[in-house]
C-alpha cells in the first residue's frame, strides 16, 4: 500500500469519528 492509501483511510476513519460523536453529542443534549 502507498502511504495516499494509508492517509485517505485515516481520513474516513476521522470522518466517521467525529460524525459518530457529533451525532451521540447532539442526542444527549436533545436539541430539536
Amino acid at each position: 500500500m502507498h502511504d495516499d492509501t494509508k492517509e485517505t483511510i485515516v481520513q474516513l476513519v476521522t470522518l466517521a469519528a467525529v460524525v459518530v460523536v457529533s451525532l451521540l453529542t447532539r442526542r444527549d443534549m436533545r436539541i430539536p
